[in-house]
């Protein structure tokens, strides 16, 4: 009988247990892999850069006499993620006729509420006078905004 394997009160095998060595070397890369998954987020919202609107903006949403396109979402998001070239270039392209302000609502959860959204990403187009004239839930690419534009009158 191996008495190795057995427990001393009784034939009932022992919990089988690792070694030391390998229990301590499962623990480490349980948490190297979290420390990896945490920096690839940090390194994906440096990536990315700020998906904002600073605080004293908020009072001038949307810009007055022109057309204006609000985004609200976060850096962590796959859609706004890829929608954040997509919004660069038009607010640099259209940058006297349009304004296009992204809103990271993981700070500023409080817009969330003023503009009535439950989920992300949330693009609301209003026109120069202010109104909004259309919402869109989701991915939108350059040309379905351009296209709303259009609509709204943007040459």
């Amino acid at each position: 009988m191996r008495r190795d394997r057995r427990t001393l009160t009784g034939n009932r095998p022992a919990a089988r247990q690792l070694p030391i060595e390998d229990r301590d070397l499962s623990t480490m890369k349980k948490r190297f892999y979290h420390q990896q998954r945490v920096l690839l987020i940090g390194v994906l919202a440096i990536a990315i850069g700020a998906f904002t609107v600073s605080a004293g903006e908020f009072d001038n949403i949307p810009a007055k006499g022109m057309p204006t396109l609000v985004v609200l979402g976060t850096p962590s998001c796959p859609p706004c993620i890829r929608m954040k070239p997509i919004l660069e270039k038009i607010g640099r392209q259209y940058a006297e006729r349009v304004a296009v302000l992204p809103i990271d609502v993981g700070i500023h959860k409080e817009q969330m509420a003023r503009f009535k959204v439950k989920a992300i990403p949330v693009e609301i187009f209003f026109n120069a006078d202010g109104r909004e004239v259309y919402r869109h839930l989701g991915f939108m690419d350059e040309r379905a905004i351009l296209d709303q534009f259009k609509k709204m009158g943007l040459d």
